[in-house]
């Protein structure tokens, strides 16, 4: 039985089904690369997800059940040991009510630790509180040890970290005071008067405050001077926030509006009516993309910075007093005793909050007083822990933190904020951070500015250049649609007498536009060869000069002997004419006498600021050459007119006017 014959493979390849249909060679071309330019990127994100080995986990609730119900102490008995060592209670019933902050990786180090690795181990882990009767406290997140302590004797009305632990700002009742991590006073900075809130800019080294008065200034605290102060003619700032995306400082005010502020301008670069309320707290994402604000009226609202518009609001129990967001998004807010966490509530609106918690009243013993008065703990400061699933509450009553799941960044970038570096590490992330110090005359609204490079100068010639010839283009051919038809020419060769005239009477035809390879070639030979040009073309214009004052007076010359003929017939003219045309002419130099005065005059153009003896015989050939034009217009009108020749004014200083020398 014979075997059938295989079928040969056909070599021609299937179409794509993205390139179906698609017949235009160059659309092919471009969707094949941007197909592949796209796999490329998947590749490459799927390679680099292999070092996030981290995921946020959230809080699930099962059936029936909301995760705004759940409490502390059911998350702390369902959690690791390590995680358990989040939830903190500071209890400083004496100097309240506190203001807290965070380092800029303030996550502390997971698991028991031996004491003699803690020098080792990560530095950047401290909380910094402030007790508006005036205690001040620093300490270790691990094992909760203070580092410094102290009583300055005076109200506190905020503390900022700033860089890093070794160099905190207190806002004290008149002016900002900066201490070291042993609690030594460094600086008084006496700029900053009666300051209520303060903000710093890492990557400008900048701190900035607001005051009673109502005035935001900028502190360079790596150089210690005052970088720029711009009041805000608005009262007493309410509430201050900073934009991380681009360093714009934010104020809500008392009369329900938000201003943005940078330091190169000392005018609000946006002002936004968000409430018809005091505004009492402000806050902005990571990202730089949504506002929250909070006011008296009891709404909550979110914004859109890049349009800025509404997008929706929440209605509260009571008028939020403090609100913060965390790096992946969720928002904190606080109204008297409780605190409220929403997740996903800013770019959509949520129906209900991911957590609730609420402080317990406790017992807190003002200063001056014996016994201890069981009151609600009021909120009066909110921050999210930096890397790490925990939010910081300070209160009457000393500082709480709770537990929130999936609140902090769990892949975090140690060349921007490593928790884990060493004192030597972090001695190397200071210096570079100084190195890499940005001004602060580039905070713009619109950083995204900062990143377009200028065009190359030779590129923007060549571009005019080719705009020039375009516009030429159109001029001929419009004056060629517009002129009559061109007259036929007297003879084949080259034209004289009438017709030359008539074409030196005519503009100039513009020449055709050029290739972009002989625009190159131009502009390379143009550029080697400018000094030398522009040396040729005085020279030349100063002997187009000579040679014309010579070609006048010998034309003033042939005139008058032309004039003092010895009695010449009539006809003689005629026969002397007619033996001119039959013998053979000499051959004449062509004189040139069209453009002369405007080559001059782009000269002079030229030697604007520079004297020289050239400049002043041209401009002297000028005012004599102008005056007897004058002289011949006045003569030849007097003629038409049946007049006398008028007569030059009578000058009696000629005389004793100086005469150069020629």
């Amino acid at each position: 039985m014979e075997e059938p014959p295989k079928q040969k493979k056909s070599t021609h390849k299937k179409k794509p089904e993205y390139l179906r249909g698609v017949e235009n060679k160059k659309l092919k071309a471009k969707l094949v690369t941007s197909r592949k330019q796209r796999l490329d990127v998947n590749r490459h994100n799927a390679d680099s997800n292999i070092l996030l080995e981290e995921d946020p986990g959230y809080l699930v609730a099962e059936g029936m059940e909301r995760t705004y119900k759940f409490r502390q102490s059911a998350i702390r008995e369902n959690i690791d040991i390590n995680a358990q060592k989040k939830a903190l209670d500071l209890k400083l019933n004496t100097f309240g009510p506190y203001f807290c902050d965070y380092s800029r990786n303030g996550r502390p180090v997971l698991g028991p630790v031996p004491r003699r690795l803690y020098r080792a181990l990560p530095l950047d882990r401290f909380l910094l509180l402030g007790g508006a009767k005036g205690h001040v406290f620093l300490c270790d997140l691990i094992d909760t040890q203070p580092q410094c302590e102290f009583h300055v004797r005076e109200t506190i009305r905020d503390v900022k970290m700033l860089q890093n632990e070794s160099i905190f700002a207190v806002a004290q009742r008149k002016y900002v005071h900066l201490y070291d991590k042993q609690g030594l006073e460094v600086q008084v900075i006496r700029e900053h008067i009666q300051p209520t809130h303060l903000e710093f800019l890492p990557y400008h080294f900048l701190l900035a405050s607001v005051g009673t008065a109502g005035v935001l200034k900028y502190h360079d605290v790596s150089t210690g001077r005052l970088v720029a102060q711009h009041p805000t003619h608005l009262g007493e700032s309410i509430s201050m926030c900073q934009n991380p995306h681009n360093a714009v400082m934010l104020l809500g005010h008392a009369n329900g509006t938000v201003t943005m502020w940078t330091p190169n301008m000392a005018e609000p670069v946006v002002k936004m009516l968000t409430h018809a309320a005091p505004v009492q707290a402000i806050g902005v994402d990571n990202a730089g993309r949504y506002l929250a604000t909070a006011g008296l009226d009891g709404l909550l609202s979110i914004w859109d910075v890049r349009t800025y518009r509404k997008l929706h609001s929440y209605h509260t129990p009571s008028p939020v007093s403090h609100l913060d967001i965390s790096q992946r998004g969720m928002l904190a807010v606080s109204f008297t005793e409780t605190v409220q966490v929403w997740r996903d509530a800013l770019a959509t609106k949520a129906s209900a909050p991911y957590m609730n918690h609420r402080m317990a009243p406790r017992p807190v013993t003002p200063v001056g007083t014996a016994g201890a008065n069981i009151i609600p703990l009021h909120v009066s400061g909110l921050r999210f822990q930096p890397f790490d699933d925990a939010l910081g509450i300070a209160h009457a009553g000393g500082f709480s933190s709770i537990v929130v799941p999936g609140s902090g960044e769990p892949n975090y970038d140690t060349f921007e904020a490593d928790p884990f570096e060493s004192s030597r590490a972090k001695r190397n992330t200071e210096v570079r951070q100084l190195l890499d110090k940005i001004p602060a005359e580039m905070i713009t609204l619109n950083p995204a500015v900062l990143t377009s490079l200028r065009t190359d100068p030779h590129d923007e010639y060549r571009q005019k250049r080719h705009l020039q010839h375009q516009a030429n283009d159109r001029k001929s051919a419009a004056a060629a649609a517009s002129a009559p038809a061109a007259r036929p020419a007297a003879t084949a060769g080259k034209k004289t007498g009438s017709a030359a005239e008539d074409d030196e009477d005519q503009p100039d035809t513009i020449a055709p536009m050029q290739t972009e390879a002989a625009l190159d070639a131009e502009d390379k030979e143009g550029r080697e060869g400018e000094s030398e040009a522009e040396e040729a073309h005085e020279a030349e214009a100063a002997d187009e000069g000579e040679a014309k004052a010579k070609a006048t007076d010998e034309a003033e010359a042939e005139g008058e002997g032309e004039g003092e003929g010895e009695g010449v017939p009539a006809a003689a003219p005629v026969e002397a004419g007619a033996a001119k045309a039959e013998a053979p002419s000499a051959p004449k130099k062509k004189r040139r006498t069209r453009g002369r005065s405007t080559a001059l005059k782009r000269f002079l153009e030229r030697q604007k600021n520079i004297i020289t003896h050239k400049k002043l015989d041209v401009e002297e050939h000028l005012a004599k050459q102008k005056e007897r034009q004058e002289a011949d217009r006045a003569q030849a009108q007097a003629q038409a007119r049946g007049l006398p020749p008028p007569t030059a004014p009578y000058d009696p200083l000629a005389r004793f006017k100086p005469k150069r020398r020629t």
